[in-house]
């Protein structure tokens, strides 16, 4: 398909009309949350999977007129556990009055063995009177959409971000979810820039994904970043309001 042949509002209905149904498939588009008090300090702990994000996720307030503060301590490699450990991440936490803090665990996923890091972590997160959440990562290049079940995983499970989101009273973003979605529906373009980290493209759909989650609301249409076209960013911003506000519940996103 030519997409370049065809206007942008042209090849956004067209790429919604394959969208759709593969996601309401998944999972139909039932409710949406109420919209929440924007943040003015976000802090994001991970490792490269979160970088590369803030820079869109903080356009996204501004393009709204609010002005976030979103900063990052990402380490490559880096755990949950070697963050729960490190004094540079502490200071990072009691440094700013942050609301929300996102955690970030490596690619492979996060499950029981690792949920003892994040309960940690969330300890002081808490006691720096910020707002935990959790940042979902996404399989390689070319893993089936399958092998995300284990990303995400369920209330009570032993595995997957939803479980200890749940314990925590933690919302969920979930970027991972989103990319499948994306493989699900047949995306017109590539979110990866190697195979394992996201291209320009897919850290825009994960601002997106966060964006709605912190604030329970639609990053549908919000100005397209220069780098990409009018088409692109439409498509991603639809992508990410049906996978976080179609059933916002699943992310828990009423949490406290």
């Amino acid at each position: 398909m030519l997409l370049s042949k065809i206007t942008s509002r042209a090849a956004f209905a067209l790429a919604t009309a394959v969208l759709l149904p593969a996601l309401v498939h998944c999972g139909a588009f039932t409710a949406r949350a109420a919209s929440a008090t924007p943040p003015e300090y976000v802090l994001f702990v991970g490792n490269s999977f979160v970088r590369g994000v803030k820079r869109p996720l903080r356009d996204m307030f501004r393009a709204g007129g609010v002005s976030v503060r979103i900063k990052s301590r990402a380490r490559n490699g880096w755990t949950l556990g070697r963050h729960a450990g490190a004094s540079s991440t502490e200071r990072m936490l009691y440094s700013r009055p942050w609301d929300v803090v996102f955690l970030q665990e490596q690619s492979a996923g996060i499950g029981v063995q690792r949920y003892p890091d994040a309960r940690d972590l969330g300890e002081m997160i808490a006691a720096s009177g910020a707002r935990t959440a959790f940042f979902m990562t996404w399989r390689d290049r070319g893993i089936s959409a399958a092998s995300y079940d284990s990303l995400k995983g369920e209330p009570g499970g032993p595995f997957g971000y939803v479980p200890i989101a749940f314990e925590l009273d933690a919302p969920v973003a979930p970027v991972g979810w989103a990319i499948r979605n994306a493989i699900v529906s047949g995306l017109p373009f590539d979110l990866w820039k190697d195979g394992h980290h996201l291209n320009t493209l897919g850290k825009y759909l994960a601002a997106c994904v966060c964006y709605a989650t912190i604030m329970q609301d639609s990053p549908v249409g919000l100005p397209a970043p220069g780098a990409l076209s009018e088409f692109e960013a439409a498509y991603l911003q639809e992508l990410a309001e049906l996978t976080v506000l179609s059933d916002p519940d699943q992310w828990n996103l009423g949490a406290p």
